[in-house]
């Protein structure tokens, strides 16, 4: 048997032509892989078992990527047809293009609408966020991770390039400053629960819009709900002032909020956040900052921050980081750690200002004051010091 495996193997090595087709042909067989065409690539990656099935947004996002892709590969590579041809260098040279200029296909196409209504419009952006470029990255790495066993590859093209450093402004969190402000204001208007739910609770803009009165537990003081983005299930105490105006909203409808539902699930989606921008303006907040390489400015401040305000308040007032967690649905502890880093700067900041400062200006007494109470501590005897305190007091 071990003779005839030989001769048979020996005849085909013979009929090779090259030492590409010898490894294409050979590689194919030890892996027992296929030849999947690129056109077919997103459908059967679609039709893969995954641990957590994307939304329909995600989905169309990821798509738009993976097209971008294809399209760079038939101006810069026509000959390349099938996932196993696509080489190290080509994606390299393709995540390049996409740091230094942008998507390849500026024309991107989406629906929009109850009708679905097919839009297009050019995104003339040469300079994408870290973020953004980090996703097309992550969407060719995950198409081929995938495929990569029916496609019989015996590596990643895109597995050996490493994300980008992400040098991203995060969103801040509101100043109680604001959140005064914010609440006089908002009172009485359409968005209001926006900002009462989302500080009270952490939830995301669209889990207040579509909160639904079966999830509100009144009695229990309980908000039971799966989170719309990821299907986690989040318990959140109902606090008391939440409580109260909870109380006060009729409870006809499914939603608690009708008016957010409608705008929420309607064509006017995105009226939403426009709006609340346009609000926290006109009280003087700052929403976005320029930033060095973009080409749009950066959200620092909207409805998402209220996801971050709370984070933030919870931490500084000592409910422990898995409690935290649990609340707002996140799926990992450093996501949280990631918003509860306001409530750690925070607490560096109270811890330092107690501390003394050496190089003074002249005219701040106060701080000389503490300069010498913190030198007789370290030199003085304890009579010397309550001596010292004594006069003070007199």
């Amino acid at each position: 048997d071990a003779e005839d495996f030989e001769k048979n193997m020996i005849n085909r090595l013979r009929k090779e032509t090259s030492a590409k087709s010898l490894v294409e042909n050979f590689r194919t067989q030890l892996t027992g892989g296929r030849k999947i065409p690129l056109k077919e690539a997103w459908n059967c990656f679609l039709n893969k078992p995954r641990k957590r099935e994307m939304n329909l947004a995600r989905k169309r996002a990821t798509e738009s990527r993976w097209k971008d892709f294809l399209a760079f590969l038939k101006a810069k590579h026509p000959r390349v047809g099938r996932l196993d041809q696509v080489t190290l260098s080509i994606a390299e040279e393709y995540i390049q293009h996409i740091r230094t200029s942008g998507r390849w296909k500026k024309e991107v196409g989406y629906t929009r609408g109850k009708l679905r209504k097919e839009i297009e419009y050019n995104q003339n952006l040469n300079a994408l966020s870290t973020a953004t470029q980090n996703d097309f990255l992550a969407t060719c790495k995950m198409i081929f991770k995938y495929l990569a066993r029916d496609a019989g590859l015996t590596e990643n093209p895109f597995g050996p390039i490493e994300p980008k450093k992400n040098s991203r402004i995060d969103r801040e969190a509101f100043s109680p400053v604001e959140l005064n402000k914010i609440g006089e204001a908002a009172e009485g208007k359409w968005l209001y629960p926006l900002f009462m739910v989302g500080v009270n609770t952490g939830l995301p803009e669209g889990d207040i819009c579509t909160l639904l009165w079966k999830e509100v537990n009144l009695q229990e003081g309980l908000i039971t709900r799966n989170r719309r983005k990821t299907g986690v299930k989040m318990e959140i105490p109902i606090m008391p002032a939440l409580s109260d105006y909870l109380s006060q909203q009729p409870s006809k409808n499914e939603y608690v909020f009708p008016e957010l539902a409608g705008r929420y699930l309607g064509p006017s989606r995105s009226s939403i956040g426009k709006a609340v921008t346009a609000f926290l303006e006109d009280l003087g907040i700052e929403t976005s900052r320029k930033v060095d390489g973009r080409d749009r400015a950066v959200s620092v401040k909207d409805i998402h921050s209220l996801r971050h305000t709370f984070c933030y308040l919870a931490a500084i007032n000592g409910i422990p980081l898995p409690v935290v967690q649990n609340i707002v649905g996140h799926m990992t502890q450093q996501m949280t750690e990631h918003y509860t880093n306001h409530a750690t700067l925070e607490a560096k900041r109270k811890a330092m200002s107690t501390m003394p400062t050496y190089l003074l200006a002249p005219e701040d007494p106060i701080a000389e004051l503490r300069v010498k109470a913190h030198r007789l501590i370290d030199q003085a005897s304890s009579e010397a010091l309550e001596q010292w305190v004594r006069s003070l007091q007199g």
